[in-house]
């Protein structure tokens, strides 16, 4: 029986979820039955409930096949400021969700943001693939637009640019740009290899430097350039193949 490594870095959804959603029994039970039934993937038997079936494979249950009744959602929203992101009912302001509109089904969100950060935030209802990217969510490089008080000095720059430690944890800066200078304050672009927006400001504070604005740019190089402060749209297929890439790293 194969144990399904040949398929590991294939684009889609785990073996577990598809079954899951093809035969509508819960994760859970699709995942204790994998091995027990009869499942192959392209013709070979599999055991392991989590290698990464793509769409153009063929996948049988005792010898019928199973199909994907739809595809996973899979969308960003450009979250405004003062929007908290919860997937519950919350008495804090105004959530996220509510610029969702409930056709899209019971999607969730990966790479949170604080009610006080504006930016991209992605979501999904592809909740097995959800699941192992927020655990690597550290890792997935991101773009910072930060407005700082007072005048950010060439030499923390440099500082910047060679990384840092913060909580034990290495947070390394990509590039350093200057977006535009003002009397009091000044607007920068950090892309950030690893790490997130609470190092980040963690780190500002620790040199001196109050942030008055932040938002989240660019999210494993999806971006919102073109994309309305609360507006969303759904990912195109590269911008999902290079997310589930990050399933596999670390």
């Amino acid at each position: 029986m194969d144990s399904g490594k040949s398929h590991k870095k294939k684009y889609g959804i785990r073996l577990a979820n598809f079954v899951s959603r093809a035969t509508g029994v819960p994760i859970s039970e699709a995942r204790q039955k994998i091995g027990k039934w009869k499942v192959t993937v392209d013709g070979k038997l599999i055991d392991n409930p989590d290698i990464i079936i793509a769409p153009w494979m063929n996948v049988t249950l005792n010898g019928q096949a199973l199909k994907m009744p739809r595809a996973p959602i899979w969308l960003i929203v450009n979250k405004p400021l003062w929007y908290v992101t919860s997937e519950k009912d919350t008495k804090q302001g105004r959530n996220t969700y509510d610029l969702i509109p409930e056709k899209l089904g019971e999607v969730r969100p990966l790479g949170h943001l604080d009610f006080d950060v504006a930016g991209i935030v992605v979501f999904t209802d592809d909740i097995g693939i959800l699941s192992a990217l927020r655990k690597v969510d550290y890792y997935i490089p991101k773009s910072f637009e930060v407005v700082i008080q007072g005048h950010f000095d060439p030499r923390e720059k440099e500082i910047t640019r060679k990384g840092t430690m913060f909580g034990g944890l290495e947070l390394k800066h990509g590039t350093i740009k200057k977006l535009e200078t003002r009397q009091r304050d000044e607007t920068w672009l950090f892309e950030l290899k690893m790490g997130n927006y609470r190092d980040l400001r963690r780190f500002l504070s620790a040199l001196g430097h109050e942030i008055t604005f932040m938002k989240r740019v660019e999210y494993c190089g999806i971006n919102i350039k073109d994309l309305d402060q609360g507006k969303y749209r759904r990912l195109s297929i590269n911008e999902i193949k290079e997310l589930i890439k990050y399933v596999h790293r670390k």
